[in-house]
């Protein structure tokens, strides 16, 4: 998207303040820039300091606006939650947009500090006590006819998440998938709640959830090698706007990271390397088959940003 577009989709908007959680880097950062572009004074809210300093550095030169700062936050300990919140109501100013963005994907087996499955604990118990604790302020910023807004990032795997009620920690039989499509589950039902709560209330504040399709980032870090040998290979093809598309992107995912995690224990390299060469043989046949309209563009960091700020007008 060009400048003189980006330009028509929102007017200028230096009376808004947002904060972005994990915006040094991927979507965060993108949609934090995005927001800065339009003048608002932008918090960034994350756990890595020098990222974060580079990250806000950036911005500031990039937009020419100097009212971007960082403010430490860990969303896997509920302590750094409400430090933020503290250090952020110090300030006396409102809040206009709240951006849960922050995430993990795919990680082995973990606790946060509180003790918590960490996709469950800070993908959705982080955000949830985020959101809760910055109501009050969203609502007192918030106005008829020009409401504040929480938008939460969540995924198309909501699609094949499942709430396990009885082990919601994986503690019985843990899936990396399975946990990270849980707590994107979870963040798609509370927000459901959330908007009708706040509409029932008449609240000059609405809860969004948006998902922003299949984008390259650093979240894929976690995935097995062969899962991100198929991403480097084929990622310009993988990197669509389509929810069709995502599911089989991750259902494959899937595929992959259990089958050779089960089998590296017990089977030679050479298998292995069979099996591993297979999977992006059938992986081409499979995206090519799905194809339908046409290749369309490589979906950036930046542009996913974009896209999901259509959700709901600021």
């Amino acid at each position: 998207m060009t400048e003189r577009t980006r330009g028509a989709v929102f007017s200028p908007q230096p009376d808004r303040v947002a904060i972005v959680t994990g915006g040094t880097d991927g979507i965060g950062y993108s949609t934090a820039k995005y927001l800065a572009r339009l003048g608002m004074h932008v918090i960034i809210a994350g756990n890595n300091e020098d990222k974060a300093d580079e990250a806000v550095r950036k911005i500031k030169g990039e937009t020419l606006n100097d009212r971007v700062e960082f403010l430490y936050c860990d969303l896997a300990s509920m302590q750094s939650i409400r430090r933020f919140v503290q250090k952020f109501q110090r300030k006396r100013i409102p809040l206009h947009v709240l951006v849960n963005n922050a995430g993990v994907m795919m990680v082995p087996q973990r606790k946060t500090v509180d003790g918590f499955e960490e996709h469950l604990g800070l993908n959705y118990l982080g955000h949830f006590l985020l959101t809760n604790l910055l109501l009050d302020t969203l609502r007192d910023s918030g106005s008829p006819g020009r409401s504040a807004r929480v938008v939460t990032v969540s995924s198309a795997t909501h699609y094949v998440g499942e709430l396990n009620l009885g082990d919601l920690q994986g503690s019985r039989s843990y899936s990396p998938h399975g946990a990270y499509a849980q707590s994107k589950l979870a963040l798609v039902l509370f927000t459901y709640h959330l908007q009708g709560l706040l509409a029932a209330q008449g609240s000059p504040v609405t809860a969004n959830v948006a998902d922003p399709g299949v984008v390259d980032t650093d979240l894929y870090k976690h995935v097995f090698w062969p899962t991100r040998l198929v991403k480097k290979l084929f990622g310009r093809w993988f990197f669509k706007v389509s929810p069709r598309r995502t599911i089989i992107i991750i259902t494959i995912i899937t595929i992959i990271n259990t089958i050779i995690t089960t089998m590296i224990n017990t089977i030679n390299t050479t298998i292995i390397n069979t099996i591993t060469i297979t999977i992006l043989i059938t992986t081409t046949i499979i995206n090519t088959t799905i194809k339908s309209g046409g290749w369309r563009r490589c979906l950036s960091s930046e542009a996913a940003a974009e896209r999901a700020e259509h959700v709901q007008k600021f």
